[in-house]
């Protein structure tokens, strides 16, 4: 045992756990690659307090469980700097690469491995040719080796994914209970109010003249059709209430 420091230094957008002393497992992908816990921890000490803080997996599966976790909010993989008198572990906190994020939005069966591929080829480490030409097999890829980059048609297909879902338009109702929710909620709306509810919620397809419009014919259906609201006042002041 070394007996040395644990530093803990904090980034607005990462933090860094840095320890002298080797690394047990000997590299990452030996983690990766194995579902068995490791035997022997190097750190007794710092095992024992972050086991009482509730920080690390008991049962020696943690640093998997902390690439799964990053790879589930889409955020960089824990990078660690390894040799055989530190070893240095820094945890991303936000996005580095939009096409290495769509991609992991996209492709939700990559392997951990595959996962962790990309996260290098994102942080601007180099990959050998065998693993280039594995993940170009799989579409993720694009550019000629050595000069490869993470395909950024994944991050356009997520873009038309989320194109698509803001130009549908969803039925009716839908809208209608929102200004049933709002009125009940605040006890009457302004038509200015209900612009206000409406208008970016409406689709991406319809002008601002076209959505007035929408909600002029939605307000009038759930009025003069259906009976369950009523406007109250004249012009500018006028307002909506449930009608009883």
């Amino acid at each position: 045992m070394k007996r040395c420091r644990i530093n803990v230094i904090e980034f607005p957008d990462k933090i860094v756990f840095d320890n002298a002393g080797s690394f047990i497992p000997q590299s990452i992908l030996n983690v990766l690659n194995s579902n068995k816990p490791s035997k022997y921890y190097r750190n007794p000490f710092l095992v024992k307090a972050m086991c009482e803080l509730n920080m690390i997996d008991t049962i020696g599966s943690g640093i998997r469980r902390m690439f799964t976790f990053q790879r589930k909010k889409n955020f960089p993989l824990p990078e660690y700097e390894i040799d055989d008198e530190n070893v240095s572990v820094t945890i991303y906190g936000k996005i580095l690469n939009e096409n290495y994020t769509a991609t992991l939005i996209d492709e939700l069966d990559l392997s951990l491995v595959d996962v962790y591929y990309l996260d290098s080829l994102q942080k601007g480490h180099k990959i050998s040719k065998e693993i280039a030409d594995h993940l170009r097999m799989l579409k993720l890829i694009e550019g000629k080796y050595p000069n490869i980059y993470i395909a950024s048609k994944v991050a356009e297909v997520t873009r038309e994914k989320e194109k698509y879902v803001k130009n549908k338009a969803f039925n009716d109702q839908y809208y209608k209970d929102l200004i049933i929710k709002f009125i009940e909620e605040y006890g009457k709306a302004t038509r200015r109010e209900i612009d206000n509810l409406l208008l970016d919620k409406l689709s991406d397809i319809l002008d601002e003249k076209q959505k007035k419009e929408k909600i002029k014919s939605l307000l009038k259906s759930l009025s003069a059709k259906e009976n369950q609201i009523e406007s109250v006042g004249i012009k500018k002041s006028a307002y909506w209430v449930i009608k009883k």
